[in-house]
């Protein structure tokens, strides 16, 4: 239970990822925009475009009759559409980084060794 409770903490939601795309990409564009049914929901689009041509795109609805229906439903469409564009949802856990980069760093040498291995062995 303490695992789900941590991952719960570490959740990134649409302002933080928000501020992740902004940082990494200042002229990138986000697009929404709403369609409101005759039955009072509204369903909200969104299209991201990083600085790379990268494009994520993400969709969300909501109850009119809520309170800020539209603005959540706006806000889950952005995020989405930037955990499309391949932002991450959750923070990583301290030391996690480290961790992978010497997991990938070791994975490097690895293939290095390998490689001189097969050289020797064409020679």
């Amino acid at each position: 239970m303490a695992r789900s409770n941590d991952l719960a903490q570490r959740y990134k939601g649409a302002n933080n990822l928000l501020k992740e795309f902004r940082a990494k990409n200042p002229k990138g564009k986000i697009i929404t925009s709403a369609i409101i049914s005759n039955d009072g929901i509204v369903v909200v689009s969104a299209r991201v475009e990083d600085e790379q041509g990268g494009v994520g795109s993400g969709i969300a609805d909501g109850d009119l009759q809520e309170e800020k229906s539209s603005s959540k439903a706006e806000s889950a469409a952005i995020r989405r559409a930037l955990l499309a564009l391949g932002l991450e949802s959750v923070e990583s856990e301290e030391g996690e980084e480290e961790e992978q980069d010497d997991k990938k760093s070791d994975e490097k040498e690895e293939k290095k060794e390998d490689r001189k291995e097969d050289r020797k062995e064409e020679r």
